[in-house]
């Protein structure tokens, strides 16, 4: 318990960089040192465990989730070892699951094997047909991935893993919506999520920041729901689904994304770093913030993140966004907020609300969704109202 009689805030994802090497260099990447093959210690994943295990804010259960870098340029071996680190540990009653983001270009049968047996729930970024995705995700040599993709994406479906993919959108694929669904239908993927290219980290500015973007996203989302998804062989799109867990949501006002809650995520770099809100957050700087590394796993403990006192100045700021979001935005109930990490990128500070990515995110999406409703599910969504 708090000192204000609450549960303290239930960390839902601890999120590891294993190392910040990629094998491919994505032009809309974040990351900054991609080129950098150190790796995560033993001893550093130890201490991570126990302070994770002993931590006021994991209750029930915690995923693991390996990311900001190319998680499986480590092989089988570093993760049977990484995982027997992290296990070997009195969780108690929590429910302990891992998952990784992969490029794909590296799966083969003992990747595909190991997966099933230690259950890890496995995703795929991939851009849609060769034409759109080779445009964006290259390797090291400059030259297109998707061949290789495809195969590492057909062997997870062979062995059984069907990967929800995860598509970034650019101002290219706003032309060829009908190639782009229908690319993901013939492949037989079940579900696929929507990032629209965003400003971030690294990567300053966007494609889709430019005028009549937001119009243009728009018809490629009405065309999409208009081919199908979720049945006539399409897949399910994941924004829709969530849109439709948070219609239903009774207490709309209470609603909050897990990335701008304290200890709700919290973000390890490969030395032993950590952070908390947006995992973007973990290697980005600012002119008055410098990091935000809130300690280190080896010298301070976890649970002790509130007494840094950075993270009681970014947090308060945060927090002030969120509230400019709840008081003068009509689709809170379907963000909560908005995210960190897109606010300081693309405005230099967190205290605010509107952002470009948060309209082509959440607002051009849950207006379409929305008319979508009315026009197939009639009264379904009649009760909601969202002013820009």
């Amino acid at each position: 318990m708090t000192a204000d009689g609450h549960d303290p805030t239930l960390m839902q994802l601890a999120i590891i960089q294993a190392s910040p090497f990629c094998n491919i260099r994505c032009t809309y990447c974040y990351l900054p040192d991609r080129g950098n093959s150190e790796v995560i210690s033993l001893e550093t994943l130890d201490r991570i465990a126990s302070e994770l295990a002993a931590s006021r804010h994991v209750r029930d259960e915690l995923t693991i989730v390996w990311h900001a870098g190319e998680p499986l340029s480590l092989g089988v071996d570093f993760y049977r070892e990484a995982f027997r680190v992290l296990r070997d540990r009195d969780w108690g009653d929590v429910r302990l699951s891992f998952s990784m983001q992969t490029n794909a270009m590296m799966v083969n049968d003992r990747w595909c094997e190991f997966f099933r047996e230690n259950d890890v729930r496995v995703g795929v970024s991939l851009d849609g047909p060769a034409f759109l995705h080779d445009q964006h995700r290259l390797d090291r040599a400059g030259r297109g991935t998707f061949a290789r993709v495809m195969r590492g994406v057909k062997m997870l479906q062979a062995a059984g893993l069907d990967p929800p993919i995860i598509a970034v959108v650019t101002e290219d694929s706003l032309r060829h919506a009908r190639e782009f669904w229908q690319f993901f239908a013939d492949l037989g993927v079940t579900s696929v999520g929507l990032n629209p290219e965003e400003s971030e980290g690294s990567h300053i500015g966007s494609s889709l920041f430019n005028r009549g973007s937001e119009e243009e996203y728009r018809r490629f989302l009405d065309e999409i729901l208009d081919m199908g998804i979720g049945r006539h062989g399409y897949p399910h799109l994941r924004e829709y689904d969530n849109f439709v867990k948070l219609l239903g949501a009774r207490k709309a006002d209470d609603v909050q994304a897990h990335d701008n809650v304290p200890m709700a995520n919290v973000n390890f770099d490969y030395r032993g770093n950590f952070s908390t809100f947006s995992p973007e957050l973990l290697t980005a700087h600012h002119e008055s913030y410098g990091n935000f590394l809130f300690g280190n796993i080896l010298t301070d403990r976890l649970d002790d993140i509130v007494k840094d006192a950075r993270f009681s100045a970014v947090n308060a700021s945060v927090q002030d966004g969120v509230a400019q979001c709840k008081a003068e935005c009509g689709y809170y109930r379907f963000c909560g907020g908005g995210s960190p990490s897109n606010k300081i990128s693309e405005t230099g500070s967190f205290a605010v609300s509107e952002t470009q990515s948060c309209r082509l995110r959440v607002k051009v999406p849950v207006s379409a969704f929305l008319d979508f409703l009315q026009q197939h599910s009639s009264g379904v969504s009649s009760h909601v109202r969202v002013e820009a």
